[in-house]
């Protein structure tokens, strides 16, 4: 089946929305401008049989709809995914799967009291405190880690740091590297 984009989808439904209040100005004019009986009772079952028309299709867009709510809540009992297949995982097996990265990242560098240097120039604007921070640290600076690694702004492990006089806070700490 070949894609849609949005724009099309919500163009058809404009035109069919429009199509349909014509049908319903026109059925509801000529029921206005009937003279006989005659006339006010065709119009009238033409408009009725408008409504009814609308009130089914409603009703199997409903019908649509809880099938496939009904259909999800059944897979998910079932213990089957919605989305796709899922993997069990035995004990130990996610270790044995190389590229699965374990559970945050421990960056022995940036422990608290280690002198570290830093592997590229990071400006006052790159840490966690732009505002609070007088200055950026360069390439190659020693720093002193003066805090434990904590989850900055920007959801990166970032530290605080000693620079001669200066105390940097915020500095990432994937760009720190143990002293040699």
């Amino acid at each position: 089946m070949a894609s849609r984009s949005k724009s099309l989808i919500f163009k058809a439904r404009e035109d069919k929305a429009r199509r349909d209040r014509l049908k319903h100005e026109k059925l509801s004019l000529a029921l206005e401008e009937a003279t006989t009986d005659e006339e006010r009772q065709t119009a009238g079952d033409a408009l009725s049989a408008y409504y009814e028309e609308r009130e089914a299709e409603a009703e199997k867009k409903n019908q649509l709809k809880e099938a496939k709510l009904e259909a999800r809540r059944a897979k998910r009992d079932a213990g089957q995914s919605v989305k796709g297949p899922r993997i069990q995982w035995v004990d130990g097996g996610r270790d044995l799967v190389p590229g699965i990265s374990k559970k945050g990242k421990e960056f022995f560098a940036a422990a608290s009291g280690n002198l570290v240097k830093c592997s590229r120039d990071i400006t006052r604007w790159e840490t966690d405190n732009a505002y609070g921070n007088v200055r950026g640290v360069k390439k190659g600076e020693i720093l002193m880690v003066i805090s434990d690694h904590y989850t900055g702004s920007n959801n990166k492990s970032v530290v605080d740091v000693m620079v001669g006089p200066d105390i940097v806070k915020g500095v990432p700490a994937g760009a720190l590297r143990p002293l040699e």
